[in-house]
């Protein structure tokens, strides 16, 4: 936003030597900014950039506005928890139909999750996926239930794929067809 730049740690004039820089401190603080827009608005400026030759860096903000870029399914669910649900389920269905069908869980490891996820706590919950998917658990704050039980669903309906992996793939596979 503009005039919020000491805050955001906006790189300054002489920071940016010479470099062209966009998408800085254009919207007034008085207008709301969608992340559809800033996709929008980014994506022209990264093809300008590379119609002109030049390879753009895409840095600064959160990761938020970056995976926007990245991750268009997880855009499209425009904060909509359901069709996150649909995504990481269609992801999950994808995932079994490569694998050998017949893969199941362990029985030790099927212990772990709560059999009724609708009414597990937050606590059962997040010590599951401490078990199943560290990486995920530490990622996650204990207390963000959705996330936690989306995470240990996933890992379920897969037969023990984790979604950091997933999300970790889904990462390196969009920088590599950047």
């Amino acid at each position: 936003y503009r005039g919020n730049d000491v805050s955001s740690a906006t790189v300054t004039s002489e920071e940016m030597d010479g470099v062209p820089h966009h998408l800085l401190s254009f919207v007034e603080p008085s207008r709301q900014y969608l992340i559809q827009e800033f996709k929008k608005e980014a994506t022209q400026k990264i093809q300008d950039i590379h119609r002109r030759g030049f390879l753009p860096i895409v840095a600064g903000g959160t990761m938020m506005w970056i995976e926007s870029l990245i991750f268009a399914d997880l855009l499209e669910a425009g904060g909509n928890d359901h069709k996150v649900d649909e995504i990481c389920t269609r992801e999950s269905k994808s995932t079994s139909q490569r694998e050998d069908p017949q893969k199941a869980i362990h029985d030790d490891v099927a212990a772990i999750i709560p059999k009724d996820m609708a009414s597990a706590g937050a606590k059962e919950l997040h010590l599951a996926l401490q078990q199943l998917d560290p990486v995920m658990a530490n990622r996650l704050h204990p207390n963000d239930v959705r996330k936690v039980r989306r995470a240990v669903r996933y890992y379920r309906d897969t037969g023990g794929h984790q979604l950091s992996e997933l999300l970790s793939e889904k990462r390196r596979s969009a920088f590599r067809t950047a």
